[in-house]
């Protein structure tokens, strides 16, 4: 790919990122989701990384910022009008 490829691709249940092969590897996690969650919704026999840490939630001016300026209809983010 041009550039090198996806250096993260991040869902609702944590992060992967390509390792030296170029393979996606978990190496972040959600808080409350867990590595048996992300295998169980991955297609491929997912790696996870030795160390894998912990996301940061939303502080509330980013949650505010997404809910009320970039998405006020809940378009995008389910449920997350109102």
């Amino acid at each position: 790919m041009r550039g090198g490829g996806p250096q993260a691709v991040v869902t609702d249940i944590g992060i992967m990122e390509p390792d030296a092969t170029g393979e996606l590897v978990l190496t972040a996690l959600h808080p409350g989701r867990t590595a048996d969650e992300a295998r169980a919704n991955t297609g491929w026999a997912l790696k996870v990384a030795a160390e894998v840490r912990c996301t940061e939630p939303p502080a509330a001016e980013e949650l505010r910022l997404l809910r009320d300026e970039l998405d006020p209809q809940g378009i995008y983010l389910k449920g997350g009008a109102g």
